[in-house]
Parts: structure tokens; C-alpha cells; sequence
């Protein structure tokens, strides 16, 4: 526990480096991301009509508003499930994050 953060980093036995980003997952992100936000822009220019009478006018309150912004998140938040779930260490990953705040 009094391990400093570089001490960590340098531990890392098991898994990716925390510096080595696997360019598929960052595609991935990538592409997530901007199919949520574009798509949804896609809807407001070639659907007009049926978003407004669906979901109302374009605001910050407009459901498909709220999902664009929050696609980065959304994106990352399935990348973290996917990818805990394939190494199967997500309750200590969590319990790590959890002990360093």
C-alpha cells in the first residue's frame, strides 16, 4: 500500500503496461463514439420531422442530446466490461481504484 504510483506502473506483471494502449481498443473507442454521436446527428439532418415529434426539439434535455454527449463515456464504460470481463479481474481492479483515492 505505501508502493508509489511509478512503483506500480513498473510492477505491472499481468496484462497491458498501463502506457501500452492496444491500438483495436482505441479503434474501437473510436469508432463507438463517433457512431454514437454521428448517428445521432445523422437522424436530426436526414429525419427532421420524426426526431422532433419523437424526442421534441433539439435542447440539452433532448434524450438523443444527452446520449451524443455522453458517448465517450458510454464508450469507454462498455470498452472497461468488455474488456474486464475477457480478463476476469474487474472486482480487483476496482478494489485497486477503490484503495488509492
Amino acid at each position: 500500500m505505501g508502493m508509489s504510483r511509478s512503483n506500480r506502473m513498473e510492477k505491472n506483471e499481468e496484462g497491458l503496461k498501463p502506457d501500452a494502449i492496444a491500438s483495436k481498443w482505441l479503434f474501437l473507442f473510436l469508432l463507438i463514439v463517433f457512431g454514437l454521436a454521428w448517428s445521432l446527428f445523422a437522424l436530426f439532418v436526414f429525419v427532421t420531422d420524426w426526431v422532433v415529434g419523437t424526442f421534441g426539439e433539439l435542447s440539452g434535455r433532448n434524450p438523443s442530446f444527452i446520449l451524443a454527449a455522453y458517448a465517450p463515456a458510454i464508450a469507454a464504460l462498455l470498452l472497461i466490461g468488455f474488456t474486464a470481463s475477457l480478463q476476469a479481474e474487474m472486482p480487483s481492479a476496482l478494489a485497486q481504484g477503490m484503495r488509492h483515492r
